[in-house]
């Protein structure tokens, strides 16, 4: 999992997420620009192959969210549509997840929502 922080590695966050499987304007960086005005932080990460190839790709939102009655407050990660990749790869669903799940409990969120748009043909 690989952060891209710089202008230039941001550049190209929309060529990167449409040439996945999977697609959604609500990864683009525009979206992620736009719920910044709403509260949340957004983070970019890719996955890539052996050879280097970018096989995944994420818009996280995150935000603290004020527990009424008390001053605690917990962090919540979101990815709306996303992340994007070939959900058929089992083992780069399974790693990207991991890595997901490993970013939240590393920061300390205490949920993570994912709903990629994921179609089964029967």
């Amino acid at each position: 999992m690989i952060k891209l922080n710089n202008e230039h590695d941001l550049s190209n966050w929309n060529t990167i997420i449409k040439s996945l499987p999977g697609f959604s304007i609500l990864q683009t960086r525009e979206w992620g620009k736009i719920k910044t005005l709403y509260g949340w932080t957004s983070a970019h990460f890719i996955w890539r192959d052996s050879s280097g190839k970018i096989e995944g790709a994420a818009l996280l939102l995150s935000r603290e969210i004020q527990i009424p009655f008390t001053k605690k407050k917990l962090l919540t990660i979101y990815i709306p549509q996303g992340p994007v990749l070939d959900w058929k790869n089992g083992p780069l669903r399974e790693k990207v997840l991991e890595e997901i799940l490993d970013y939240a409990k590393e920061k300390g969120a205490y949920s993570v929502k994912i709903d990629p748009e994921i179609i089964y043909w029967i």
